[in-house]
């Protein structure tokens, strides 16, 4: 994953910052931030997780539009 893929999809997950991406991944932002940057590649796991994280958050918001 590209770091323009990364800052497109932690955007559209929502995230204000990677202290909060670090809590919902029960991770150190320490590694969290170190993702991208010199020698540290983004995890494998991470963008196709951010892409289900988007489609649970666009289901949760539609449920609850039909609740109301």
């Amino acid at each position: 994953m590209t770091k323009d893929e990364f800052r497109e999809l932690f955007k559209e997950a929502g995230f204000k910052n990677k202290y909060e991406l670090a809590k919902v991944l029960n991770l150190s932002y320490q590694s969290v931030n170190n993702w991208g940057s010199g020698d540290t590649q983004y995890p494998k796991y991470l963008k196709p997780f951010l892409k289900y994280y988007i489609k649970a958050k666009a289901y949760d918001e539609l449920m609850q539009e039909r609740q109301t």
